[in-house]
C-alpha cells in the first residue's frame, strides 16, 4: 500500500517537475535528459508497484545503473570544488537546476531514493518478483494457504 501511495505522489511531483521545465524553453540536452529520464523512473516505479512486465530487465539494469552514476557525478560537480576548476559545455548544464541550493538538492533526493531502490529491485531480482511483501499470503498445493517467510 505505501508504494502505491508513494508512486502516486511521485508521479505527481515528477509532472510538476517536466511542467516547471516549459519556462526554460527552448531545453538544452540536459534538460531533456532530465525530462526523459523522469518519465523513465516513473515507468519503473509503476512497474514495480503493479508488477507490470514494462521493458525488460536488461533495460531497467542500464537505467538504474545510469541513473546512479548520472546522479552521482552531479552531487559531485555541483558540491565540490570540481566545479571550479573544471567548467562543463553550457549543454550539459540544465537551466533549470543551475542555482539550486544544497537543500534543494537534498530534498530532491530523499524524494527520489526510493524510485531507485524499486528501479535496483525491477532490475535485479528476479522477475516476477516486483513488489511482494514477505507478509503476503500465498497459496501452497500441499497446505491451503500459508504464510511467506
Amino acid at each position: 500500500m505505501w508504494w502505491k501511495i508513494y508512486f502516486w505522489i511521485f508521479g505527481v511531483l515528477s509532472v510538476i517537475g517536466v511542467l516547471a521545465l516549459i519556462k526554460f524553453i527552448p531545453w538544452n540536452f540536459a534538460d531533456i535528459l532530465i525530462i526523459v529520464s523522469s518519465v523513465l523512473t516513473v515507468l519503473a516505479l509503476y512497474s514495480y508497484v503493479y508488477q507490470k512486465t514494462i521493458l525488460t530487465q536488461q533495460f531497467w539494469k542500464y537505467f538504474f545503473l545510469f541513473t546512479v552514476i548520472t546522479s552521482g557525478l552531479d552531487i559531485l560537480y555541483n558540491f565540490t570544488t570540481l566545479q571550479n576548476l573544471y567548467t562543463l559545455p553550457e549543454f550539459l548544464i540544465s537551466k533549470a537546476f543551475k542555482d539550486l541550493t544544497v537543500v534543494d538538492y537534498l530534498i530532491g533526493l530523499a524524494i527520489t531514493l526510493p524510485a531507485y531502490y524499486a528501479n535496483y529491485k525491477l532490475a535485479y531480482l528476479t522477475p516476477g518478483s516486483h513488489a511482494k511483501s514477505p507478509k503476503l499470503v500465498t497459496k501452497s498445493k500441499k497446505k491451503g494457504v500459508k504464510k511467506r517467510k
